[in-house]
């Protein structure tokens, strides 16, 4: 695990992501922070894919029922035996000099439409 924000320990966090994704090791990463706004993407991945050339896959995740904690992100809990759906968005490559705000967008886009496929096959 490799812990690190945008407002606490981002630069040795990416570093570390970068050896591993260099190293072979596939990562995962949330896409938002503590600072917010919840569910919307960040500029570490962005940057770690710039970076890396590695490709981003986003995935979206809803289970009901679920419980959901008062916190920033609203952490969900899927209760026991709950129905739970994990769709993949579609893949993207970042050049090391391309327009990583377009493709931020692109991710933002691919991981809302795979969030929102998730809620639908679990009728959340």
């Amino acid at each position: 695990m490799i812990r690190g924000s945008s407002s606490r320990g981002g630069a040795e966090a990416l570093r570390a992501l970068k050896t591993a994704v260099d190293a072979g090791r596939d990562v995962a990463l949330a896409p938002d922070g503590p600072r917010g706004p919840r569910g919307q993407l960040g500029s570490g991945v962005v940057a770690l894919a710039a970076l890396t050339g590695a490709p981003v896959v986003p995935l979206g995740f809803a289970a009901s029922p679920a419980w959901h904690l008062s916190s920033w992100d609203a952490f969900q809990i899927p209760v026991p035996f709950a129905r739970a759906a994990l769709v993949f968005g579609a893949m993207t490559s970042i050049d090391r000099d391309g327009d990583r705000e377009q493709a931020r967008k692109e991710i933002q886009r691919s991981l809302d439409e795979a969030t929102a496929a998730a809620d639908r096959l679990v009728n959340a």
